[in-house]
């Protein structure tokens, strides 16, 4: 009769568990992440070492922002479970997210041992060294997966995008050609190999493999943005301000203000070589509001300023002869950055 009763109330607890657990997802998927979080709590409280309920509850909290508390519940999970690749890398990822990098790598050495080299922890290893520009510690990651998988789609990719960060684009334009030599419809290496070409000076080149990853996808916005920068560059503003435009029509209205900005910019730039300099000068003034937006959503989330933006938003003015606000913008582009050559470049010509 003791038997049936404890089996009895293991099943019970299970079938509580296994609902807590469904509601918690449930609501995670709608965006109800306060019942979410309730949810998994009680899940936790009828099995304190429900290992899904850990990593959900890891996830929320980092929503919520309560890094501390995230921390603890994914190294719980790694100890729960030490072969479970997941929590070792949503911990590494905070931390690096947290600017924590030392801390992330130490992480990740750890996860390696215990998970004997798994190639997901090393490829989460080699995200950190690339955010952190260390992009020869991050090759080292990347070469001895592709000992392993030496066709991998995604590690070859990545491959060819951190050798050109490194501005070694020979290299890097032999990655892409292997690349698109085993997966030809593999978009995102034909855009790579257009991104290289153009850094190269090879506009010609640049047009032709953006083209070939537009015919793979043609609803992608940043292609025909690509384009339209190619096509500029070409003197060929007509055709450049045709993929300028189709870009347009496809860019998400969620999108970020600064890409939204540098859109605009792009296409003010051609209008103004076609002498169409009313709206030249409106899509200048939007490009511009939108980038100082971004800057104020920067400094409101204490997101660091950088020189680049303040050196962007200066050229804007320039652009909409506001010669006295760009100066002021160029300043402060230099307080950030005392050797940022555009800054010092563009002050001399424009105080001379």
């Amino acid at each position: 009769m003791n038997i049936v009763n404890i089996n009895a109330f293991g099943f019970v607890k299970r079938i509580k568990l296994r609902f807590k657990l469904g509601c918690g997802v449930r609501n995670s998927n709608v965006g109800r992440f306060e019942k979410a979080l309730k949810c998994f709590d009680d899940a936790l409280r009828i099995d304190p070492n429900c290992l899904v309920a850990m990593e959900f509850k890891g996830i929320l909290c980092e929503k919520f922002e309560k890094y501390d508390e995230a921390l603890e519940f994914y190294e719980l999970s790694t100890k729960m479970s030490p072969k479970n690749t997941q929590g070792w890398m949503d911990k590494g990822n905070l931390l690096s997210k947290l600017g924590r990098y030392g801390e992330a790598i130490q992480w990740y050495d750890s996860a390696i041992k215990i998970t004997d080299n798994d190639l997901d922890i090393v490829l989460a290893k080699a995200y950190v060294y690339e955010d952190y520009e260390e992009y020869d510690k991050a090759l080292e990651c990347i070469n001895y997966i592709l000992e392993i998988q030496m066709d991998n789609e995604n590690i070859l990719h990545m491959k060819g995008h951190i050798l050109a960060l490194q501005e070694r684009y020979k290299e890097s334009l032999d990655c892409y050609y292997k690349l698109v030599d085993l997966y030809p419809d593999n978009e995102m290496s034909w855009a790579g190999m257009a991104r290289i070409s153009y850094a190269m000076k090879n506009y010609k080149d640049a047009i032709k493999y953006i083209k070939k990853a537009i015919e793979i996808n043609n609803n992608n916005h940043d292609y025909f943005y690509l384009y339209s920068i190619y096509l500029e560059k070409l003197e060929e503003y007509k055709d450049a301000l045709k993929m300028i435009n189709n870009s347009l029509k496809l860019l998400p209205k969620e999108e970020k203000n600064y890409r939204i900005s540098k859109y605009f910019y792009i296409k003010g730039k051609i209008l103004a070589n076609l002498n169409e300099d009313d709206e030249a000068e409106e899509n200048f003034s939007i490009a511009l509001d939108n980038a100082l937006k971004l800057v104020k959503f920067c400094l409101d989330n204490g997101i660091d300023e950088n020189a680049y933006d303040y050196c962007y938003i200066a050229r804007l003015f320039e652009c909409l002869n506001s010669v006295n606000d760009a100066i002021g913008y160029y300043e402060k582009a230099l307080e950030l950055d005392s050797e940022c050559l555009k800054a010092k470049n563009r002050l001399k010509l424009l105080k001379s």
